[in-house]
């Protein structure tokens, strides 16, 4: 809605009027839309990403080392993924404690 007319002609005139109603009618559209997502972001995501991506690298090396590489340094590459397969379920497992402490949070309030 449109406050008092003759007011905004005299402040602005005639093209400030059809401005001011632009810009009001823009600035509701705009809102209208506004959607909020509650949900909490996962803390732990980049961290998990990460370290995913540092797993896949040390498969890749896994893959492609043949069959000239020693065996000690094949060890040690399988050993890096079982620690990085151990500590990215550990923190999936910590990202769900933080999440159901989000919602208990939440719901006190």
């Amino acid at each position: 809605m449109i406050p008092d007319e003759n007011k905004i002609n005299k402040k602005l005139g005639e093209a400030g009027k059809s401005s001011y109603i632009v810009v009001n009618i823009k600035i509701k559209m705009k809102y209208n839309n506004v959607i909020i997502d509650l949900k909490p972001q996962p803390v732990l995501q980049e961290l998990i990403e990460d370290l995913t991506n540092k797993m896949l690298t040390q498969k890749q090396l896994l893959v492609d080392c043949g069959e000239h590489v020693s065996p000690q340094l094949i060890k040690m590459v399988k050993q890096d993924i079982k620690l990085l397969d151990e500590v990215i379920e550990r923190c999936y497992a910590q990202q769900e404690l933080i999440d159901l402490r989000n919602e208990q949070l939440i719901g006190l309030n």
